[in-house]
């Protein structure tokens, strides 16, 4: 039996396939982008095809169309070719430009394989796995399994199966028919190539955060937290919002305690997550407009429906927006203690931001309470917006609340619209994006939307960024950015 090596780094080059524009479905979502520029998991499946290269190839190239510039994915080994080569002419012209002694590990960009580490230098390999849907290329010789994800071959032997293959499909049975390969099965195969595949796949790296655990089974995410108030708050929004918006909001059910932790569990919705639009696709501005549009038109829905929810006489909407910053002064101003300059620009936005909103009185109405991007998945199908993820409270004393200040929402929205909230999350920074005249565009855009005072909105919009600060105290990259947003907002 061959022993294999754990982790041996392979004298290889690695090549990532990405030449060709998503399928026309996926599209709809998220523009005209590559494979490589889908997002998982907060990040490119490019940075996460990088990772799982790692301690296996000595060099990284990837294929992208002649004069395509990639939206978030910068990177200096790139093979320029003709958009609408076959794959087996670009297999042709990746072979010709590498040395035929050299082995090339040719890697499908829509596609990721995990857990693959224990392969042997001087190997030729086909990876192969039991597809989970119906594929095109399916081979019948490989009882059951299929070609997936990619493989690593010599470039003599790639270059000799390729010249004797009439397309892909003959390509592949060459391979098959060859004594010099081996079929290699030791993998975690993901396929993000079609909205089926994508968000099969997808689902298997759900983020858990801090704060709570995650677990899908069954058409369900169970979701569990030592933060009991948090979990009770949340499933009692929903479910009373359920009522009112019954296609805009999921299903939950089983909510549960045990011992120090609660839990409940939500409807699985399999769709784009706004922030995921909104940052790594490539759609056009007027569509992005749009879609805030059919927001509104089920916020509206939901504050005129749900007049019976609602508690006039709670005292704190109006001071809410105040509150929440107050109490977190202290633990603002500790993460500048050693820059002093950021520590006056600080201390100044937040005496300029308690001062504005001090004597501010709202309506109350019901409030979803964390009206980012990343908490609206997006039906593209029926163009609708669906509410995850709520506050439900506005003070850990008065326990939950389904209301709140009306202006809160919107300020939400537009710190992820206007502010480039999920560009700091993400750890992207479009620079053009946060050009002046740009957030200026997307200001008065926004204002002619929600019918919000241009004022309000800059100081409502500062005030979440100062809030948030203490939450993400571990990352220095975006305590960085929100900093550096909060310098842009003050020039508005």
């Amino acid at each position: 039996m061959r022993r294999r090596l754990k982790n041996l780094l392979i004298e290889m080059i690695a090549v990532i396939l990405s030449s060709q524009f998503i399928e026309i479905n996926l599209q709809v979502e998220f523009g005209k982008i590559l494979p490589i520029e889908l997002p998982l998991f907060n990040k490119t499946l490019f940075d996460h095809q990088l990772k799982s290269l790692e301690g296996i190839s000595t060099e990284v190239f990837i294929t992208l169309p002649k004069g395509y510039s990639p939206h978030l994915v910068e990177f200096e080994n790139v093979i320029f070719v003709d958009y609408d080569l076959s794959l087996l002419d670009l297999l042709r012209d990746v072979s010709k430009r590498f040395k035929q002694e050299e082995s090339l590990y040719i890697y499908y960009g829509d596609t990721l394989i995990l857990n693959s580490g224990d392969l042997l230098p001087d190997i030729n390999y086909a990876f192969i796995q039991r597809p989970k849907f119906q594929y095109e290329w399916a081979s019948t010789a490989l009882n059951g399994y299929v070609y997936a994800g990619g493989f690593i071959l010599k470039n003599e032997l790639l270059y000799r199966c390729i010249n004797g293959a009439s397309d892909f499909k003959a390509f592949l049975e060459n391979l098959n028919n060859s004594a010099l390969v081996e079929n290699y099965t030791d993998f975690s195969w993901f396929d993000f190539g079609h909205p089926f595949t994508y968000y099969d796949s997808r689902k298997q790296f759900l983020e858990s955060r801090s704060f709570n655990r995650l677990v899908y089974k069954n058409g369900y995410l169970k979701k569990s937290s030592s933060d009991i108030l948090k979990v009770w708050s949340e499933y009692n929004w929903l479910k009373n919002a359920k009522k009112v918006l019954s296609n805009n909001v999921p299903q939950v059910k089983g909510f549960n305690i045990k011992a120090f932790e609660a839990c409940y569990e939500v409807e699985y919705i399999n769709k784009a997550v706004l922030s995921d639009v909104f940052v790594f696709g490539k759609q056009p501005p007027e569509l992005i407009i749009e879609i805030l549009k059919s927001i509104k038109v089920q916020l509206d829905i939901l504050v005129e429906k749900s007049s019976s929810f609602i508690n006039s006489d709670y005292s704190i909407p109006n001071k809410f927006i105040n509150l929440k910053l107050k109490e977190r002064e202290s633990d603002i101003i500790q993460l500048f203690l050693n820059d002093d300059q950021a520590l006056i620009k600080i201390k100044n936005y937040i005496i300029e931001n308690l001062d504005y909103f001090e004597n501010k009185s709202y309506t109350v109405v019901a409030m979803h309470g964390d009206l980012c991007f990343s908490n609206i998945i997006y039906d593209f199908s029926l163009f609708s917006p669906i509410f995850i993820d709520p506050r439900g409270y506005l003070s850990r004393e008065e326990g939950f609340s389904f209301s709140g200040p009306k202006v809160y929402d919107i300020l939400k929205l537009a710190h992820s619209y206007v502010g480039g909230y999920d560009f700091v999350i993400t750890g992207y920074y479009n620079n053009n994006f946060f050009e002046i005249r740009n957030l200026n565009e997307r200001l008065t855009q926004f204002i002619q939307i929600f019918e919000i005072e241009r004022a309000e909105l800059i100081m409502g919009m500062k005030n979440l960024f100062l809030s948030m600060l203490p939450l993400h105290k571990e990352s220095k990259e975006r305590i960085s950015g929100f900093l550096f947003i909060l310098n842009k907002l003050d020039q508005l």
